[in-house]
């Protein structure tokens, strides 16, 4: 395999089939997929026991894969009627692959395609029309945004942090990058811990809360991906190189 044509750093880890290194291949880029988070699950028993009592809430809103497969192993050991309850609950979510992740345990998810979390809080004011709280299921380091929406516009929530993102040791690629793709700040904060930007990298963000944090440490930012999508960082890429 050849190492020096058109590396891209993918920061985060590869799916089985990863569509974003498909993509990219297929556009005449080599691919790196280098994870730089992991995720160890916390309370767990405080999650099964809001998720046993869906009288309680009128829906969910999850916005990680990581938080729907701990949702899973809860769903596994309720009451099927009790399962198929949360099922038939508004389920609200920010991009395709949570989504797709809550569509395969069964939930039909909304609001994927806000891609973000302060778009998110408008589409669930717009949306939401009961008048029991969400059950919302967090990581330790979500944004503040959506909450502060939620709360200004009034819908009332149980928020439950049930993950714990913890920034993860890698190893560098021996191609130095054309592109580094960052999708998250805490990616932003876990590989600048331990890399520095190799000279002449392209910087892309996924989504501007990611381009911001980048900033807010002095890194010029390439380009910006409007959506946690393969197309979209294809179309961030052809937007400054034309590489359609």
């Amino acid at each position: 395999m050849e190492l020096n044509i058109r590396p891209v750093w993918l920061l985060r880890e590869a799916l089985p089939d990863d569509p974003y290194e498909a993509r990219l291949r297929d556009i005449g880029f080599q691919p790196f997929s280098i994870p730089v988070l992991d995720y160890r699950s916390i309370n767990e028993d405080r999650c099964a026991q809001r998720l046993a009592h869906p009288e309680r809430y009128g829906g969910l809103l999850i916005t990680s894969p990581r938080a729907v497969r701990i949702v899973q192993r809860s769903l596994e050991n309720l009451a099927l009627d009790v399962a198929e309850k949360w099922l038939k609950r508004p389920v609200y979510t920010v991009g395709p692959r949570t989504a797709d992740d809550l569509r395969r345990i069964g939930f039909e998810p909304v609001g994927e395609e806000t891609g973000i979390g302060r778009e998110l809080a408008p589409f669930i004011r717009d949306h939401y029309l009961a008048v029991l709280p969400l059950l919302f299921l967090s990581g330790n380091r979500r944004r503040p945004e959506l909450p502060a929406a939620l709360d200004d516009y009034g819908i009332a929530f149980d928020e439950v942090t049930i993950y714990r993102t913890i920034l993860r040791d890698f190893t560098r690629p021996e191609a130095d990058p054309e592109w580094i793709v960052f999708f998250s700040p805490s990616g932003v904060d876990s590989f600048l811990r331990q890399e520095t930007i190799p000279p002449g990298a392209n910087l892309m963000a996924i989504g501007p809360t990611t381009a911001a944090a980048l900033r807010d440490v002095g890194l010029d930012v390439t380009s910006v991906a409007e959506a946690p999508t393969p197309e979209a960082v294809e179309e961030a890429m052809a937007a400054l190189t034309g590489s359609r």
